[in-house]
């Protein structure tokens, strides 16, 4: 307010008025007092210039010329007393402590809140509970936006409180884990009797300090005054702290404004991130995380990463594993319900910091170790996940991740569909496969994307037949169809529908007299055509300023469960071959399970998840084998383990004609 008014007095030409109301403002408040004198000895130099024009000794130019010295001197000190003003309240600012009770405990919290008013009167705390929700608010949101920034929980425990459903909630577990951290405290305190000593909360140090329950004190403010006077030594301990604290990010985001150096700009917001956590501002963690993931996300686009090792200890159904990944080719096979996808779907989660599906899909706990180590720039670095969050990360890597089931409705036109997920390729082409949402509607909307691109090119062709047969992608698909069926696959036309978001597609394929929608084609052609378009547009969306001619040649990481999904035996053995010689700085990570596969592979590029008997869990073996050329008897032996072959009438039937269509 002092601003405002002292700003007021100097546009109205009154700088004696501002220069006292200074004055009255340091005398008021005792403090600054080198600025205190600055401002004395302003007054003293106005009082010698308006002596000057009074006496007629100086001109009217350098009059004015003194008197604005002297407003932008005023000026200057404003802006310090501003500062040192906001600074103050910041550092000032009192903790947050969240009172969390059963509604038939209330008159119990009302009687701590009073015991608790010396405190709030000194600023040193600031209470909140759920009757504080103001009419309109959702409930349970403001509950769990005051959780997650508070610096304090204290919980009323009571047989009532322990039977509360938020009790034993998800925002309360998180809360212990954040207590365990060191981000917040939580102290109980106990109530009345109740079996408090299993609750989650138990190996928390409990109030009052001898865990006698306030009821059992025959007088109450004896009670509350033991609970207050231990309150107030953590109270003054954590504020103190949060003075500190608060000193350091003013620090840090005045270096925030003035950085140039990417990189040096992901480290400060790493340390605003720590010390906000500190002082638990989760509405300014969740900010600035959400900025440095941005920044290593862009920073992994330009400098593409391959990953060299997976490990995990304790996790799931797996023993430990440690699964050496090779530059181009990964094969991991495995009996239906080992756990192929299980495990290939934790190393997207791991490289996109997808902690809360890691620990609910995965049990993961404590003694849960994850880490994938990569190559980023011919330097060796790690994502690590352990004790239930990740102590180091190299961010979210731009990746494709492309489920088993890769179809779309054969009756229906081609057409965009949005949902949930929104971004280019390289941002959202792992987050139906983490997720588990329909892969559809990604594929929809890339097929209607490649439809649509031949159309604006035709208009500038000012033909369909043109533009299709000048297409890059329409020469790779019918190359590579061509290859897998030694036969022409062709798209004749592409139609589209105006006033309609929608096209059809036209194609001739072996067996069909007639061009078909190319929705209703064979599900191993249309499979085959999704992982094509679906790569093709995904380098696209990371290297947009790449040449066409060397597109296919760029980095990156492409995840497909069951590769050989529909695909007919021939296909099978070819399809390892296919991506490797159209996308050869690609790291494919695959699963399957047609031995015909494993026949395309090189050194250690397959690996196989069994479980000896008795064991448990299972376990992964790399093979330093190449296969290809070997015998499928031979492939079925060593890989599948297929036990009792001679006697399995399926796969004595089945081994001929594959060798013979092979």
């Amino acid at each position: 307010m002092i601003v405002e008014t002292i700003v007021a007095l100097i546009g109205s030409g009154a700088l004696n008025k501002a220069i006292d109301s200074l004055l009255d403002y340091f005398e008021t408040y005792k403090k600054m007092k080198s600025t205190k004198e600055e401002v004395i000895t302003l007054k003293f130099r106005l009082n010698q210039i308006e002596r000057s024009e009074k006496l007629g000794v100086s001109s009217t130019k350098d009059i004015i010329i003194e008197k604005n010295r002297i407003s932008n001197a005023i000026l200057v000190l404003l802006d310090e007393i501003q500062s040192t003003e906001q600074e103050t309240e910041e550092n000032n600012q009192g903790l947050n402590i969240f009172i969390s009770y059963a509604h038939k405990d209330k008159v119990y919290k009302n009687e701590l809140d009073v015991h608790l008013t010396p405190l709030k009167r000194q600023k040193y705390i600031n209470i909140w509970y759920d009757s504080e929700i103001v009419p309109g608010l959702e409930w349970e949101s403001e509950i769990k936006r005051n959780l997650e920034n508070s610096d304090i929980i204290l919980q009323l425990v009571s047989p009532d409180f322990l039977a509360s459903e938020y009790c034993y909630s998800e925002e309360m577990y998180e809360a212990l884990e954040r207590h365990r951290k060191g981000d917040l405290r939580l102290i109980p305190i106990i109530l009345n009797d109740c079996d408090w000593r299993n609750a989650p909360f138990a190996d928390i140090q409990f109030l009052p300090s001898d865990a006698k329950p306030i009821s059992r004190f025959s007088n109450k403010d004896e009670a509350y005054l033991n609970v207050v006077s231990h309150l107030r030594s953590i109270i003054e301990h954590r504020f103190q702290n949060s003075k500190d604290t608060r000193k350091r990010i003013k620090k840090l985001e005045d270096q925030l404004e003035n950085v140039k150096e990417k990189f040096d700009e992901i480290e400060i917001i790493e340390a605003l991130i720590d010390s906000y956590n500190r002082i638990n501002r989760q509405d300014k963690v969740k900010e600035y995380s959400e900025k440095r993931d941005k920044l290593k996300f862009y920073f992994n686009v330009r400098n593409p990463i391959t990953v060299d090792e997976l490990l995990i200890e304790g996790v799931s159904i797996f023993d430990e594993i440690r699964w050496n990944l090779q530059p181009n080719i990964n094969l991991l096979l495995g009996r239906n319900g080992y756990g192929k996808t299980h495990l290939l779907r934790l190393i997207p989660c791991l490289l996109r910091n997808e902690k809360k599906i890691m620990d609910v899909d995965y049990k993961l706990y404590n003694y849960s170790v994850l880490k994938l180590s990569v190559h980023q720039n011919e330097e060796i670095k790690q994502t690590h996940y352990n004790e239930c969050q990740f102590i180091e990360s190299i961010g979210i890597v731009p990746m494709l991740a492309i489920p088993a089931i890769r179809n779309i409705h054969p009756t229906r036109a081609i057409s965009p569909i949005k949902d949930d997920l929104s971004g280019e390729l390289c941002e959202i082409g792992a987050s139906y496969f983490i997720q588990e949402y329909p892969f559809d509607k990604l594929l929809q909307d890339k097929l209607f994307v490649f439809g649509n691109d031949i159309l604006k090119f035709s208009r500038k062709k000012a033909n369909i037949e043109k533009a299709i047969k000048d297409s890059p992608l329409v020469k790779l698909l019918t190359d590579v169809i061509g290859e897998l069926t030694n036969n022409s696959f062709e798209i004749n036309n592409i139609k589209e529908y105006f006033g309609q978001s929608s096209i059809d597609i036209e194609v001739s394929t072996e067996g069909n007299s007639e061009p078909i929608l190319l929705q209703k084609v064979s599900q191993g052609t249309l499979s085959i055509t999704s992982i094509i378009i679906l790569i093709y547009y995904y380098l696209k969306s990371l290297y947009p300023n790449i040449k066409e001619k060397n597109l296919l040649e760029q980095k990156g990481i492409v995840l497909i469960d069951e590769v050989d999904a529909h695909l007919h035996p021939i296909w099978q053995q070819k399809i390892v071959g296919i991506l490797r010689n159209n996308f050869p700085n690609i790291q494919f990570l695959l699963t399957a399970h047609s031995p015909l596969v494993v026949s395309g592979c090189l050194e250690r590029e397959v690996a196989v998840l069994n479980r000896k008997k008795r064991a448990k869990k299972f376990s992964l073996i790399q093979f330093e084998n190449n296969f290809i050329g070997k015998e499928i008897q031979e492939i079925y032996d060593e890989v599948f383990e297929i036990e009792d072959v001679d006697n399995d009438e399926t796969y004595l039937s089945a081994i001929p004609n594959l060798i013979e269509k092979c």
